[in-house]
């Protein structure tokens, strides 16, 4: 969480103002004249309203046009309201209900023929927080030559992004329920692929990437057929395809009871009227870690639900059994997933390690067979830093079993059910001072955040060739006709026989490499236990 918050404060940094040429505005095909932000040095347009929405209702397209306002020329110089959250760092509740609004990043010098590559980000923040604003897309413009636009997204999170309940039905013409924070997601791929060749770009190069909870909703997009026809590739960052990316909804309907319990509401009409703030505040009581529905929904019982209508089963099964969009992917995670998230000193013991494993419902004693036991699981040194082997294993043994395992099976699966090239990375740079390589890491370095040390700006060249080279070209090794770092090593398309995964920064210079069998002794149980809990929900 630290590492996130930190990420806000750098990618937040202000620009001076600057003087974009008038033919940086852009006609959009309702008539409406947008012109970028004086402040960015790239044309970047900033808080589009992509969509309107009452709570727990589906999104409505909103549209700028002289029916509903006095102009048809709008500069948008400044972000969208956040979705209401809380970013648990210290500023307590904020955000807006009405908060469906888009940022799009765009070269210099665009034009409406320029038919560029359009990369969509979705946000992390574990269903619960995060905004599109959070992600400066200038370096990633800037690096890539002027070769590409990139967009970021709002969506509505937590309670108001992700109930559900059968009498929430009602409020949907589709009877989806649980959703509706992938169905704003959906009307921002809508919005991008109806408006996005105004801004320079191509209809048919779209790829939607994102990390954490971003890169769980990119699954949801993977395997819901409603998504298919918005997008062309994906890219999903430490999340892809785990087990809790989407909730049962006999769980998630728990959950509800539960909110009108604390809420003292009878009905759907009453949590629709109750203050945001404290319809918010009582819906994080109920979905606390260690609540019935947690384990499902990255300890914070809010995710997207599996409600018969926007998903029919969970993603990872979808995926195994070849319902899933045929689409180019780089799918990966980071060394030291579980670092940021787990609940163990530094110096902790065995005996401690093994009773967290226990009450998680975890088999102690397989779990500490392969990381306490084993003596050939190696660890890094931690430096100046005291750390007990009981905590490598511990943290270790957290990541790969709510990343880096669903990972590895995903890929497999990726391998035998689809004909589209996939690309498997396990990213294991630390920062400069730093001893873990924890969830959000490689995002530092994608979207070259301010302060970077010499080292870590080389590494962020790299990482930002390789996705955008994919972003361009759907490969991750041809870079089409953009410019970026050259001479890179060559990533293999993965196959599950050759078991080839490009590991990225894991030595004292930052090298990449290509390794096989990647957590092939960890995953074979891991997997096992994740496929026996899933079997008990679908």
């Amino acid at each position: 969480m630290i590492f996130a918050i930190l990420l806000l404060l750098a990618l937040l940094a202000p620009f001076p103002v600057y003087s974009h040429p008038s033919d940086s505005c852009v006609t959009l095909p309702s008539g409406v004249t947008a012109c970028p932000s004086p402040t960015y040095p790239i044309p970047t347009f900033l808080g589009i309203k992509y969509a309107e929405a009452s709570r727990f209702s589906p999104p409505e397209p909103f549209a700028y046009d002289s029916s509903t306002t006095t102009t048809t020329t709008y500069t948008f110089s400044e972000f969208g309201e956040s979705c209401v959250q809380d970013n648990f760092d210290g500023k307590g509740i904020f955000g807006s209900e009405d908060c469906l609004f888009l940022n799009i990043y765009t070269p210099p010098n665009m034009r409406p023929d320029s038919a560029l590559p359009v990369g969509v980000y979705i946000h992390g923040g574990s269903y619960v927080n995060g905004a599109g604003d959070v992600y400066n897309a200038t370096s990633m413009i800037d690096y890539t030559e002027d070769s590409m636009i990139v967009v970021t997204i709002n969506y509505r999170l937590n309670v108001f992004g992700f109930l559900a309940s059968d009498e929430l039905r009602s409020l949907s013409p589709t009877s989806s329920t649980g959703n509706m924070g992938i169905q704003d997601q959906r009307l921002a791929l809508k919005w991008v692929r109806d408006n996005i060749a105004a801004f320079g770009g191509d209809l048919s190069q779209i790829t939607i990437f994102g990390e954490s909870a971003g890169a769980g909703s990119v699954s949801v997009h993977m395997t819901s057929p409603k998504s298919f026809p918005f997008f062309d590739r994906g890219i999903g960052e430490s999340g892809s395809f785990s087990e809790w990316v989407a909730t049962p909804f006999e769980l998630a309907k728990n959950l509800y009871s539960n909110l009108i319990d604390k809420t003292n509401c009878k009905d759907v009409t009453c949590l629709q009227d109750i203050d945001a703030k404290e319809l918010f505040l009582a819906a994080t009581e109920i979905a606390a870690p260690g609540s019935p529905i947690s384990h499902f929904s990255a300890g914070f019982g809010f995710g997207p639900v599996v409600d018969g209508v926007e998903l029919t089963s969970h993603p990872y099964l979808l995926l195994q059994s070849g319902d899933s969009k045929d689409a180019p992917f780089v799918i990966g995670t980071n060394s030291d997933e579980g670092s940021g998230f787990y609940p163990l000193d530094y110096n902790c013991t065995d005996d401690e390690v093994k009773a967290d494993w226990k009450v998680d419902g975890l088999n102690y004693s397989a779990f500490g067979s392969i990381y306490l036991d084993d003596p050939s699981m190696s660890y890094p040194s931690s430096g100046s830093v005291v750390t007990s082997r009981s905590w490598w294993g511990g943290q270790r043994s957290f990541g790969d079993y709510m990343f880096s395992c669903p990972t590895r099976s995903a890929s497999a699966s990726l391998f035998e059910t689809h004909t589209s090239k996939t690309f498997v990375y396990h990213f294991e740079k630390p920062m400069e001072g730093e001893f873990t390589v924890p969830h959000t890491a490689e995002l530092f370095y994608l979207w070259m955040v301010p302060g970077l040390s010499p080292a870590d700006v080389i590494m962020a060249e790299k990482l930002m060739t390789y996705w955008g080279n994919f972003i361009r070209t759907g490969d991750v090794n041809d870079m089409g006709d953009g410019g970026g770092y050259d001479g890179l090593p060559h990533w293999p398309t993965y196959d599950s026989e050759k078991d080839e995964v490009m590991a990225i920064g894991g030595d004292d210079q930052g090298g990449i490499r290509v390794v096989t069998d990647l957590k092939e002794h960890e995953c074979k149980y891991i997997v096992s236990v994740i496929e026996d809990e899933m079997a008990g929900y679908w």
